[in-house]
């Protein structure tokens, strides 16, 4: 396989989406969100079978009364799911959030790392034959 995607959204797109990446290096897949103003007790992950499910909401800044006379913050509430590939460990899964960045990693499952392959010199071949 010349491309593998670890993580397959399956929120569907309708208007305005929450900025995220998923990046991954030798050991794990890391994805990571904007979430500023978002309190990191307002901000759920949720395992089900091999769905990894993000949820966050920012409450109103405004006061009682207050009237908006412009606007344009993000006030939408997060739901981002995404189906995530068996190579993955999700019992691993580690989360933080700092500086108005959700940042999940979860490691690569044992198998998935990679490994050099000794390459013999045909001594061992001829060992199987023999038996």
């Amino acid at each position: 396989m010349l491309f593998f995607d670890p993580f397959t959204s399956t929120t569907t797109r309708t208007g305005r989406t929450h900025d995220y990446e998923v990046v991954r290096d030798d050991s794990a897949v890391t994805v990571r969100f904007d979430v500023p103003g978002v309190a990191r007790d307002a901000i759920d992950l949720e395992v089900e079978g091999r769905t990894l499910t993000v949820t966050a909401d920012r409450p109103a800044t405004r006061g009682e009364g207050d009237t908006l006379l412009a606007g344009g913050l993000h006030r939408r509430a997060l739901r981002r799911s995404f189906r995530v590939s068996p190579d993955l460990d999700l019992e691993g899964t580690a989360a933080d959030v700092v500086d108005g960045v959700l940042t999940i990693t979860v490691p690569l499952a044992e198998a998935a790392t990679s490994r050099r392959i000794e390459i013999g010199d045909g001594s061992a071949a001829a060992l199987a034959e023999a038996a």
